[in-house]
């Protein structure tokens, strides 16, 4: 015992805290097995209880008046604002209490070499009726742990020697918030525990940080000069408040979940990945909105994403990132969607499916493709989306339970080769980004068994322009996309041309469509 105390007494210590221990009578050792204390006490102390029978007391030294901040945000310098992505955008915040307009620290000119959002946390899918465009109102100044959407060609590089650090009357830091999705940010100039803010403030929200093509990802630690996405539950909220102390504590452990088991879900398409959602069991959790449910940040542009929709938890902020169940015996099954806005071949990966009880089966149901997938055989699902919309629903459980949704899924019954759509189509050089019509064209395929297929393109000659697919498909329902190009990347001529479907077992499927330039 007097092992353990004397190294954390070195640890406070070298944390620049002056320690005092306090042997406890017995009656009351029950009240020392909490977290720690929520406020600070008058003389500027903290309990933090270690033992039964022994408290430590830190005291912390005299806050100072001012902070400096230095550091820089990675932005890509690129020749035109309109080769700008969604990736390039950062969630930006910093330490202290400035309270100077953003623009002081940008150069250039608003539109043209930078931009900046707010987000009011307004319930909705429209951007703009979230997203606050900067106005050069009081607003968007970088205040006590407010934090922006931001956009600059190049590194922008802040440098301040003294900024005041903005403590209240009870050396607390006050971040105000309002209902729904706040952009918050550290105010210290180090990082801190996120584990220590939930404490302090009797909260389970979790924050979320933008990394750009890598999509969100749950925090454990809150990090100077990063700005994140927090929801704020109640109607009438209190502020977020940080006592100083916490500058001196740098981590403790979050609560264990969770005994059960969580599956991570991850969406990637071309460049961007969504890999910040996951499903699963926990001892503690209900079928509703509970503690272990996180809801999903939105993003800065339409960009691909998962989505558990759950109107029955919330009716306006309905979109979540995690659905957390309690324990089940036959079955259980959780849907969810697929946004692509650019309709890209798409990933999805199941990764931690080996946690799940050996006596449960898992299935991944994509009904509008009529097609299934035995997720411990492969973890891995590849799709092409013709909409930007794609429901799917993963069953886990018992063989029999199982079994019976997997018949729900209505199967082709036969080889079909559909129309293409559009027809006719234009090509890529009256795309609609040149002012023309619809880039590609669509042919669907239906296989009522596993099969080797060929789906190429011909012209009126009967010569070869491009293979589309060629290879063993599972049964269900597919799209394939031609873009007027043949198999050399060459844009091919205005005409007629063929499509055929051909199949291992001798089906042969023909279809004609026109191409116009």
């Amino acid at each position: 015992m007097r092992t353990k105390l004397a190294l954390l007494s070195s640890l406070l210590v070298k944390l620049g805290l002056a320690v005092v221990l306090h042997a406890q009578p017995p009656q009351l050792i029950n009240d020392q097995n909490k977290f720690f204390d929520q406020n600070i006490s008058e003389d500027k102390k903290d309990t933090i209880s270690i033992d039964p029978l022994y408290t430590f007391e830190a005291q912390t030294p005299p806050p100072p008046e001012t902070i400096p901040i230095n550091n820089t945000f990675n932005f890509p310098s690129r020749s035109k604002a309109s080769d700008y992505k969604a990736t390039d955008y950062r969630l930006v915040g910093l330490p202290g209490a400035i309270n100077q307009s953003v623009k002081d620290f940008l150069s250039g000119e608003l539109n043209k070499n930078w931009q900046v959002y707010w987000d009011n946390g307004k319930a909705s899918r429209k951007q703009d009726d979230y997203l606050i465009t900067f106005d050069n109102s009081a607003m968007f100044q970088f205040s006590t742990g407010r934090a922006f959407w931001m956009i600059h060609k190049g590194p922008v590089s802040i440098n301040k020697s003294a900024v005041p650090l903005g403590l209240n009357a009870n050396q607390e830091f006050v971040i105000r918030v309002h209902r729904g999705w706040n952009l918050i940010t550290n105010p210290f100039n180090r990082s801190i525990s996120w584990v220590l803010v939930q404490a302090q403030n009797g909260i389970t929200e979790q924050i979320n940080e933008y990394k750009g093509s890598s999509g969100y990802f749950a925090s454990s630690t809150f990090e100077p000069y990063i700005g994140y996405y927090y929801f704020e539950t109640q109607f009438n909220p209190l502020p977020l408040k940080i006592p100083y102390a916490y500058y001196f504590l740098n981590s403790l452990a979050s609560e264990s979940d969770r005994t059960g088991w969580r599956v991570n879900l991850a969406l990637t398409t071309g460049e961007f990945g969504d890999r910040a959602n996951s499903f699963g069991i926990a001892r503690d959790a209900s079928l509703g909105l509970d503690r272990f449910d996180f809801r999903k940040p939105r993003a800065i542009a339409a960009t691909p994403t998962v989505e558990f929709k759950r109107s029955q938890w919330d009716a306006h902020y309905n979109t979540f990132a995690t659905d957390i169940r309690p324990e089940f015996e036959k079955s259980e099954s959780w849907d969810f969607e697929v946004r692509t806005p650019q309709c890209e071949a798409s990933q999805l990966t199941f990764a931690g499916i080996g946690k799940i009880p050996g006596e449960f089966e898992v299935y991944l149901i994509d009904a509008g493709r009529a097609r299934t997938s035995n997720l411990r055989e492969d973890s891995l699902y590849r799709f092409t989306p013709v909409a930007e919309l794609s429901k799917f629903r993963v069953v886990v459980g018992k063989k029999e339970t199982v079994q019976e949704q997997l018949n729900l899924v209505a199967l082709p019954k036969s080889f079909a080769l559909g129309p293409n759509y559009p027809n006719p189509f234009l090509s890529v050089a009256k795309s609609p980004a040149s002012g023309g019509g619809s880039p590609t064209t669509t042919i669907s395929v239906e296989v009522p068994i596993a099969s080797e297929v060929k789906l190429k393109i011909y012209n009126l000659l009967g010569a070869e322009v491009k293979t589309l697919y060629e290879g063993v498909i599972e049964a269900g329902r597919y799209w394939f996309n031609w873009d007027g190009r043949n198999a050399l990347g060459e844009n091919v001529a205005t005409g007629v041309y063929l499509y055929r479907l051909g199949t291992s077992t001798g089906v042969s499927l023909l279809g004609k469509m026109i191409l116009l330039r």
